[in-house]
C-alpha cells in the first residue's frame, strides 16, 4: 500500500513540476525525483504483484473469518473443517513471488 501512494503522490507531484529543481541547484542532471520515486513505486508494485497478493490476503482472510463464526454458531461445524477451511485460505493467500515479473 505504501507503494502505491508513494506512486501517486510523486505522480501527481512531478506532474504538478514540485520538485524539478531540487536537485538542479546542487549540479545534478535535469531529472525530477519524483518521477525517479515514482518510476520506482510502480516497477516494484507491477514486478511484484503486489496488488493481487493484497487482494489474495483480504479473500484469505474473510474465508477464515466466515469458518471461524461458522465453528463459534454452528454446533455441526467441526474443528477439522475449521482446519480445512485454514488450509483453503492459506492456498489462496499463496506465497510470495521471489522472481518479479520484469
Amino acid at each position: 500500500m505504501t507503494l502505491v501512494i508513494a506512486a501517486t503522490v510523486s505522480s501527481v507531484c512531478a506532474a504538478a513540476g514540485l520538485g524539478k529543481n531540487l536537485l538542479k541547484s546542487r549540479g545534478y542532471p535535469d531529472v525530477n525525483p519524483l518521477s525517479v520515486v515514482a518510476a520506482i513505486s510502480i516497477s516494484l508494485t507491477s514486478a511484484f504483484e503486489l496488488g493481487n497478493k493484497a487482494n489474495n490476503v483480504r479473500n484469505g482472510w474473510r474465508m477464515l473469518h466466515a469458518g471461524i463464526m461458522r465453528y463459534e454458531q454452528e454446533p455441526d461445524f467441526t474443528s477439522e473443517e475449521l482446519i480445512g477451511v485454514y488450509e483453503k485460505a492459506e492456498k489462496l493467500i499463496g506465497d510470495v513471488n521471489a522472481h518479479p515479473k520484469l
